[in-house]
């Protein structure tokens, strides 16, 4: 799967469809190709924003990853995977996967504050918890079980395969 390009970052497979060719051989072609291969971890990545960026809704991307909401912290770490996302994360649905089948990376939807519909968003930081913005707090890393005191999980959506190589 190959994915739109954010600034000068792009992530694709590994695994090519109808492509005969390893891992190893395609990292070589694109290292003489002038291509640099950058390993981002993403969680490690969100885990250094708590404490240090603060949450304002609405905020424009300009401002992540100093002051970001909940959409737009998703969509930053994202990018510097080299993700491109649409601002709207109700468009952010690729393949869902049940709450108990999160891993790191995966896009966790949760309810608004009064109950109904997709109201926020975080990227899980394991099987049972998630990095987010909040208000009042900024960016901070939650129990689902803590998390669901005041919302529910509404939908998991994956957008990396763990049985697939991403760079």
């Amino acid at each position: 799967m190959f994915y739109q390009k954010v600034d000068d970052r792009c992530a694709f497979t590994l695994t090519i469809p109808g492509l005969d060719a390893s891992a190893k051989a395609i990292l070589s072609v694109l290292k003489k190709a002038g291509f640099e291969i950058v390993a981002v971890n993403m969680i490690e990545h969100a885990r250094t924003l708590i404490g240090h960026s603060r949450y304002h809704r609405a905020v424009p991307m300009s401002a992540a990853p100093n002051v970001v909401d909940c959409a737009s912290l998703v969509k930053w770490l994202y990018g510097a995977r080299g993700v491109w996302l649409p601002r709207n994360f109700l468009r952010w649905q690729a393949f869902g996967v049940p709450v108990h089948e999160t891993i790191g990376g995966d896009l966790v939807f949760t309810t608004g504050r009064c109950g109904s519909g997709v109201g926020h968003v975080g990227i899980a930081s394991g099987p049972d918890t998630m990095i987010h913005a909040a208000n009042r707090v900024g960016v901070q890393e939650i129990r689902f079980d803590v998390l669901t005191k005041s919302r529910s999980i509404c939908m998991c959506r994956r957008l990396f395969s763990k049985d697939v190589e991403t760079v």
